[in-house]
């Protein structure tokens, strides 16, 4: 990373090319063995060249090729340019191929959808098979033990309301009685009777 800032420092007229003078002869191999696949001019070639592999200076090479440093500068500044706009767009495809795929988002999106719909459905089993288990609960207790007499709702109310009734109907375990008068009943009754028409029909004969 560090590499290709001063790439791109130098690229940019930054900086002087002293500066990547070390990434100079690997570049020139690349070059040469056509793994960086850039259109360079002869002269241009020749800089990159003398300069990486032969670690000659832009000094001597204006000597021997009769041209102007500043012009063979520019020359190998724009060789550079050319070189690093290279080297940026491999970074970029690589950084590309680390990220997941525009085809790929479909498919994580819907088998989210369908998990989804898996966890409602074993949601919805487990309440289905809960509500069936609470209705024989329910269904399989005598609910008789459970009620309440009224009179007794009546009087809790009562309490509640802080007015107890005067009174309270208490239910008994014993037989109603019978509502026939007893054989002793019927003959005292009969004899009162009987005793009583003697003494009138006395009366009548004094």
């Amino acid at each position: 990373m560090h590499d290709m800032m001063r790439l791109e420092s130098y690229a940019k007229n930054m900086v002087d090319y002293h500066v990547c003078m070390d990434l100079l002869p690997t570049i020139a191999r690349a070059f040469l063995l056509d793994r960086i696949p850039v259109n360079l001019s002869i002269i241009q070639t020749a800089l990159l060249v003398a300069v990486g592999l032969q670690h000659r200076s832009i000094d001597e090479l204006s000597i021997e090729l009769g041209l102007p440093a500043t012009q063979l500068l520019a020359l190998f500044n724009r060789a550079m340019r050319k070189i690093v706009e290279f080297f940026r767009t491999v970074e970029e495809q690589h950084t590309g191929s680390l990220l997941p795929s525009q085809n790929s988002a479909p498919i994580m999106t819907a088998r989210a959808t369908t998990v989804d719909q898996e966890l409602d459905e074993a949601a919805k089993e487990v309440n289905e098979d809960l509500k069936r288990k609470q209705d024989e609960l329910i269904s399989s207790l005598s609910l008789e033990e459970y009620t309440v007499d009224a009179n007794v709702m009546a009087f809790d109310d009562a309490l509640k309301s802080g007015k107890a009734p005067s009174t309270i109907s208490v239910k008994s375990g014993k037989r109603p009685a019978d509502d026939k008068p007893s054989k002793k009943a019927s003959d005292k009754k009969s004899k009162t009777s009987d005793k009583h028409k003697g003494k009138k029909n006395k009366k009548q004969k004094t």
